[in-house]
């Protein structure tokens, strides 16, 4: 692989994970909001219906909050995403240099140092890259057909990504659900 296409690589991978972590921020705060107005929707019931008794998924939804807001605010998906960003950015211009430049040593070093001032992107980034570029006349001359390995590959990331954003936003529900399915059972 030539260095130009290593670039180009990377920097459509960096994009991957700047959007990426750019929906993680997002989710994540309206998750906090989600599970926040959980909360007080069931202090609402509990207060309005003494026989229905919703401590429980009370202490689950308000658990869950907790760790959340820590685990978001530790992970600082946006900042995370703005450092990513002005790495591949970074990278364009030297990309857009090397267009311009016959000899790359110079480049390929400014590359591989702007490659370790940012923390690097996840495989999941570089298989939505060559899923994404798949159809293309130039990948297909140098990389072949699309691997049907690393089709599957993306499709779990895809697939673990969406589950996960859905589970979270289906806890409170179910913690809800088997409460009142415990409550009835017990009178």
């Amino acid at each position: 692989m030539n260095l130009e296409d290593k670039i180009w690589k990377t920097i459509k991978s960096r994009i991957n994970m700047s959007e990426r972590l750019k929906n993680y921020d997002f989710y994540s705060q309206l998750l906090i909001i989600y599970y926040s107005l959980w909360l007080i929707i069931i202090t609402i019931v509990d207060i309005d219906t003494p026989t229905i008794d919703v401590s429980i998924p009370t202490l689950i939804v308000s658990i869950i909050i907790l760790v959340m807001s820590v685990f978001v605010y530790a992970m600082n998906f946006g900042k995370r995403a703005g450092e990513v960003q002005k790495n591949y950015t970074a990278m364009q211009k030297i990309l857009g240099k090397m267009k311009r430049l016959s000899s790359t040593i110079k480049v390929e070093e400014e590359y591989y140092s702007i490659l370790e001032s940012s923390e690097n992107h996840s495989t999941c980034d570089f298989f939505k890259v060559r899923y994404d570029v798949r159809n293309q006349k130039e990948y297909l001359k140098e990389n072949g057909v699309f691997p049907c390995l690393d089709y599957f590959k993306y499709f779990c990331c895809w697939i673990k990504q969406r589950l996960a954003i859905i589970l979270l936003f289906l806890l409170p529900i179910i913690a809800v659900f088997l409460n009142c399915t415990y409550s009835v059972k017990m009178f």
